[in-house]
């Protein structure tokens, strides 16, 4: 059971719906129309081990938060702060398992059209997403936030 929401909701309807079709078309644009004969079996092993890393780190990022993972961006009744697991090296590892799992797809399945559409959701809407939750999360947890991020990366470990 997911804990009481507390204000506002700090993402828009729009936003929320901009992600959903741009998660969609990072699946399906690649796919459509498709020569499957292209493909290069190198490309589809590398790239179906990035999808399946990228899966397992956004379920485990998920599955450490436990019931404390709402689907929109919005303050909770009584939150705690996750340092441990995934969250200990980076304060958003769901999004980063997103991220590699879609990069993985691109590989796969290579398209201009796909590879543009991935880049604007990094670039966008994961960008948008993740400065909301952060002004968030220091506006909770205050200073023991910011001494987190201080000592975390954002996403991707030694680079970002």
């Amino acid at each position: 059971m997911r804990p009481a929401n507390e204000g506002a909701e700090h993402e828009s309807r729009r936003q929320g719906i901009l992600g959903k079709v741009l998660m969609l078309s990072l699946v399906f644009l690649p796919l459509y129309p498709f020569d499957m004969s292209v493909i290069k079996p190198e490309a589809g092993v590398v790239g179906l081990g990035l999808t399946t890393v990228g899966a397992l780190v956004t379920l485990w990022g998920r599955a450490s938060r436990r019931r404390m993972g709402t689907p929109k961006v919005v303050m909770i009744k009584e939150p705690e702060l996750y340092t441990a697991g995934l969250y200990r090296f980076m304060r958003h590892p769901i999004y980063t398992g997103f991220s590699v799992a879609f990069l993985g797809h691109q590989v796969a399945f290579p398209s201009i059209p796909g590879l543009v559409v991935w880049l604007l959701f990094l670039a966008t809407f994961m960008r948008n997403r993740i400065r909301v939750e952060e002004e968030m999360l220091v506006e909770q947890f205050q200073g023991v936030y910011v001494d987190y991020r201080r000592n975390t990366w954002k996403m991707f470990p030694y680079v970002y």
